[in-house]
């Protein structure tokens, strides 16, 4: 009974319970800048590193779809007393990857970032792209995968 309440273990459970109802409940594209990381972490997941030049831009060219997800999404980043509801969430999960279509991407602030940093996001999206082309379950798998990141971390670092 005791082992129950260590602290790790207290840190497990609220972290997984509350990690998962954020990136479930917390509509896409709603956390800082998240419309131009998931461009960055989608170039990353295609092995594209370094970023390229095109018309005094840096970043890399990405699926369409990318630039379709963040558009459906666009006027609630843009307004907060808009709300969002499931079928409106089931309808941008319809947006698929086609790689034939491409799109340049602007990241020139986040190809400052070390890709390490992307580390556990470009893992979950390389995985997810094995079950789905869904811009939606890419992001959903990549925030995932972060969100393992970081408990797996916090509860060493408790322990």
């Amino acid at each position: 009974m005791k082992l129950a309440f260590k602290p790790e273990n207290i840190f497990l459970l609220f972290t997984i319970l509350f990690g998962l109802l954020l990136v479930f409940l917390v509509p896409p594209l709603m956390g800082a800048d998240e419309q131009y990381h998931l461009s960055r972490i989608y170039s990353l997941s295609e092995g594209k590193v370094a970023s390229s030049i095109n018309q005094r831009m840096t970043g890399n060219f990405v699926p369409t779809a990318i630039h379709s997800f963040v558009k459906f999404w666009y006027p609630m980043i843009k307004d907060i007393h808009i709300k969002t509801d499931y079928a409106q969430i089931n309808k941008s999960s319809k947006i698929v990857i086609d790689k034939k279509n491409l799109q340049f991407s602007n990241q020139k602030y986040q190809t400052l970032y070390h890709p390490l940093a992307y580390l556990p996001q470009t893992i979950g999206m390389i995985f997810a792209k094995f079950f789905t082309k869904s811009v939606y379950w890419l992001l959903i798998s990549s925030k995932l995968f972060l969100l393992a990141f970081y408990i797996a971390i916090g509860y060493c670092a408790i322990r």
